[in-house]
């Protein structure tokens, strides 16, 4: 990735804390997707959250799955709860890519940044819209540009 990439730096600092790792061949792949469970290590490894898989998993994240450990201590800290199915229970979906409205939920939660709407919202993410309250509290929190 050339240094010139608009988000070398960020990566770069993100790596060093050990919070991204690059794919074999020692390549990052910035234009990828995030999957829900590498989105939960990020903010697992990026938070401190201390691992706990004492309140039990969600039932598409068995416990060899590869983010079961970040995935089910993040639902024990109240970080993640997870996609409501229609009998009541809820799913993970480790693999279904993350939106930015999901990340920023993720986000919120896990540095404890306070419900703040008072700064105005972005032209495209109106009042009850989805995730609206976590993208507007990121943005008065100086967070989001």
């Amino acid at each position: 990735m050339p240094e010139s990439y608009e988000f070398y730096g960020y990566i770069c600092k993100l790596r060093h804390y050990g919070v991204v790792e690059a794919y074999p061949g020692n390549v990052y792949k910035p234009e990828n997707y995030v999957t829900r469970g590498e989105m939960s290590k990020f903010i697992f490894l990026g938070s401190s959250s201390p691992a706990n898989t004492t309140c039990g998993g969600f039932p598409d994240v068995p416990y060899n799955a590869p983010f079961y450990t970040k995935i089910t201590s993040l639902k024990c800290s109240n970080i993640v709860s997870g996609c409501p199915q229609i009998d009541g229970s809820f799913l993970y979906k480790p693999n279904n890519n993350v939106s930015r409205g999901e990340m920023v939920k993720f986000v919120k939660n896990a540095f404890g940044i306070q419900t703040d709407t008072s700064c105005g919202n972005f032209p495209d993410v109106p009042v009850g819209a989805p995730f609206y309250q976590e993208i507007t509290s990121l943005k008065c929190a100086g967070s989001t540009k």
